[in-house]
């Protein structure tokens, strides 16, 4: 399968992909694909609505969230890099069912239409995983102090790093999706992936 035109973070909320990828954007000329816009006319500011209320909201989040990313994609026509992949929103969607956030008809009805999706895209050229601790995450979470983010928990992060553990060591589905990993130790943020990002290109 052919690759699609963009390099893709991946990794715990709060470890620093939006500004790795801001920051290797710039540097290389790069285009930029941000988070979706989560505070608008049409959803409200649906994350903030979710960490209130996850029962209510977590189902809508996951859904809009897949969709965007699915159009974002679709819309590259030039060299890129995002802040983050479609293929680990499973591990969120994941964590919400495992935790009674989202219910089972919920669960199979994400599943079934992000399956059909994923089958109509094509694989970033490089996924790469900026992997830290739980702790590390949570601790930058706190430090840079967004309104929404104020009610996340530390069990929450947890779960989400236990089901990031579990995603990045199932090859199997790895190959499946024909993903070329790279999994960077992120828990420094000075350590920016600009050597293998210079490489990938120039190389």
């Amino acid at each position: 399968m052919n690759k699609q035109n963009y390099f893709v973070f991946a990794g715990l909320i709060g470890v620093g992909k939006t500004t790795c990828a801001a920051t290797i954007s710039e540097k290389y000329n790069l285009n930029l694909i941000e988070e979706p816009q989560l505070n608008n006319t049409y959803m409200g500011n649906i994350l903030q609505d979710f960490y209130n209320n996850m029962e209510r909201y977590a189902f809508s989040l996951q859904i809009f969230l897949l969709n965007e990313r699915y159009e974002q994609i679709e819309k590259i026509t030039s060299l890129s890099i995002s802040d983050r992949s479609i293929y680990e929103d499973q591990i969120f969607c994941n964590v919400l069912y495992k935790n009674g956030k989202i219910e089972q008809r919920e669960y199979d009805c994400y599943v079934k239409t992000r399956n059909k999706l994923i089958k109509n895209i094509k694989p970033p050229i490089k996924l790469i995983y900026l992997k830290c601790s739980p702790e590390t995450a949570f601790e930058r979470i706190k430090n840079r102090v967004r309104k929404e983010e104020s009610n996340i928990s530390f069990e929450y992060i947890k779960d989400l790093s236990n089901g990031y553990n579990e995603f990045f060591s199932d090859t199997k589905t790895l190959e499946e999706l024909n993903l070329d990993i790279e999994v960077i130790d992120y828990n420094k943020f000075n350590d920016l992936p600009i050597e293998l990002i210079h490489n990938l290109l120039y190389n």
